[in-house]
């Protein structure tokens, strides 16, 4: 197991990789790293709490390398755990497993409004959005799309 250091107001502060890569630790504490506000990351929103997020993460660094190869003429450049960690936000989660897109418009919507800028662990937005305002949102798309249809027709 690899352990990171970091230099915390003058004493070594060590981070266990499982949080750098954006698996919460054991303590729900806020961990005593100093807030990076500029970083390159991947930041998880996952509203169903799903397994598997160290390979969605592994998955994304392997297509963004493969992106940096094909861009050709550029230093070659590695995406690790280190240098591009994967951070899980905790965040409002689902009620049911049919909202998975409106979850992900409404947390877009919500990251650009309000940008995460404390990265220290874990990192929590549970307050970002109420279901309620998950429930508006389909209501709303629901009827973008029945008004930009006028053909179609959507019964519920």
């Amino acid at each position: 197991k690899q352990w990171y250091q970091r230099r915390v107001r003058g004493e070594d502060s060590v981070i266990d990789e499982k949080d750098i890569d954006g698996v919460l630790s054991k303590s729900k504490e806020r961990s005593s790293v100093p807030v990076i506000t500029c970083r390159p990351c991947i930041l998880m929103f996952d509203s169903l709490v799903a397994n598997g997020r160290s390979k969605v993460v592994n998955n994304l660094r392997g297509y963004l390398a493969e992106e940096w190869k094909t861009k050709g003429n550029k230093p070659p450049r590695s995406f690790t755990k280190g240098n591009f960690p994967g951070i899980f936000v905790e965040g409002p989660l689902q009620e049911n497993y049919c909202d998975c897109g409106v979850f992900l418009l409404h947390f877009v919507e919500k990251f650009f409004e309000n940008p995460i800028t404390d990265f220290r662990f874990p990192v929590e937005r549970k307050d970002w959005f109420s279901q309620q305002d998950i429930t508006k949102k389909r209501d709303y798309l629901r009827k973008l799309i029945v008004r930009l249809g006028p053909n179609r027709q959507f019964n519920r």
